[in-house]
C-alpha cells in the first residue's frame, strides 16, 4: 500500500468514526428527550391541577414553575393583570416558567362564554391561541362574534372552518371542564393564579408574582439536589404545595366556631357636599340624601340599579339621589 492510499484510508475512517459517534449521541439525546417529555407527560396526569394537552400553554413542559391562570375575557381585573403575566414571561422566560390557561367565564359576564368558546375553537384547530387572548383583552369591550372570527383570522385559522367548529360547538366542552375544575379547586372568582399549587387571587402587581416565583424556583433547586429530575419538579412542588392548603383550610373549617359579636353601629355623620356640577335626582328639598359612589364598569353597581329606581319610585319627593 503506498502513502497516499493509507492516508485516504484513514480519512476514511476518522469520518465513519465520526458518523457513528454522532448517530449514538443523536440517538441518545432523543432518547432523553423522549424520556423526559414521558416523566412531564405523566407527572402533568397525576397533579392536583391536571394539565392536559388541550390546554393554551406558554413555556417549557419541565420549567421548575408552573402557573396555572384561571381566567374570564370580560373581567376587568383578568384584563388589568395580563401586562404583569407579560412581565413575568419576559423577565424569567420560558426555561424557568410555564404559564397555562383555565377558562372561567362567571356568569354575569354575559360575553365571556362565547369568548371562552372562541378561543378553545382557535386553540382546537390548530390557532395562535396566545394571540387571540391578546387581541381580546386588548379589545374587551368589543367581545362580538364579528370580532372573535376576524381574530381567529388573524391567530391562523380559516373563517369559514372556525365558524363551522364554533357553530358545532365542537371543542366548547373543554369551557366546561375548565370551569368544573375551577369549581374544585375552590377558583371562584377571576383572576386567580395557582403558582406550583400556591394560590394568588386577583389582579396583584408584579412583586407578588416575584415573591411567590422567587421562592419556588429556591425550592425546586432544592428538590433537584436531592435527585428529582428536572420535568418532576414543578409536579412535585404543585403536589406539595396545593395538598399544605387544602390541609390548612381544612382545619380552619374543623375549628370551633367563636360566636361572631355584630360590629358596633356606625353612628358617625359624614360631610358629604353636594356641588352644583353633581348629577342630581329628586327635590332639593328630599328629607333624605343618598349619596351613590358607583362605576359604569363594575357589574355590582350596575346589580343595585333597578333597586335604587325602586326606592325613587316608591319615597318619591321624600328622597333624592346624587
Amino acid at each position: 500500500m503506498n502513502k497516499g492510499t493509507a492516508i485516504v484510508g484513514f480519512l476514511l475512517s476518522f469520518l465513519a468514526g465520526v458518523g457513528l459517534m454522532w448517530g449514538i449521541a443523536q440517538k441518545t439525546d432523543v432518547q432523553m428527550s423522549a424520556e423526559s417529555t414521558k416523566s412531564t407527560a405523566a407527572s402533568a396526569a397525576g397533579s392536583p391541577i391536571p394539565i392536559a394537552s388541550d390546554d393554551p400553554s406558554w413555556g417549557k413542559a419541565d420549567a421548575p414553575v408552573t402557573i396555572v391562570e384561571v381566567s374570564d375575557f370580560e373581567c376587568p381585573f383578568c384584563g388589568r393583570v395580563t401586562p404583569t403575566v407579560n412581565r413575568v414571561k419576559k423577565e424569567y422566560g420560558e426555561d424557568k416558567v410555564r404559564v397555562v390557561w383555565k377558562n372561567n367565564p362567571l356568569p354575569f359576564h354575559k360575553s365571556a362564554r362565547p369568548a371562552a368558546d372562541a378561543a378553545v375553537t382557535v386553540k382546537g384547530l390548530g390557532g395562535d391561541f396566545w394571540k387571540w387572548n391578546e387581541l381580546a383583552f386588548n379589545n374587551q369591550k368589543d367581545l362580538t362574534p364579528e370580532n372573535f372570527e376576524k381574530w381567529a383570522v388573524a391567530s391562523g385559522v380559516d373563517a369559514q372552518k372556525f365558524k363551522a367548529a364554533l357553530d358545532a360547538k365542537k371543542f366548547t366542552a373543554k369551557v366546561d371542564k375548565d370551569m368544573a375544575l375551577a369549581n374544585q379547586i375552590g377558583a371562584r372568582g377571576t383572576p386567580h393564579f395557582l403558582i406550583n399549587g400556591k394560590p394568588l387571587s386577583g389582579a396583584q402587581p408584579f412583586e407578588k408574582f416575584k415573591e411567590v416565583i422567587d421562592e419556588q424556583l429556591a425550592a425546586a433547586d432544592a428538590l433537584a439536589k436531592t435527585g428529582v429530575s428536572k420535568g418532576k419538579l414543578s409536579f412535585e412542588l404543585t403536589k406539595k404545595n396545593f395538598t399544605a392548603v387544602a390541609a390548612a383550610q381544612q382545619q380552619q373549617q374543623q375549628k370551633p366556631q367563636q360566636p361572631q359579636q355584630p360590629p358596633p353601629d356606625d353612628t358617625t355623620i359624614w360631610k358629604l357636599p353636594v356641588a352644583e356640577d353633581d348629577p342630581i335626582r329628586g327635590s332639593s328639598k328630599a328629607l333624605v340624601t343618598i349619596v351613590e359612589f358607583s362605576d359604569f364598569q363594575c357589574p355590582f353597581c350596575g346589580r343595585v340599579e333597578p333597586t335604587l329606581k325602586k326606592v325613587m319610585e316608591d319615597y318619591k319627593d321624600d328622597v333624592r339621589l346624587v
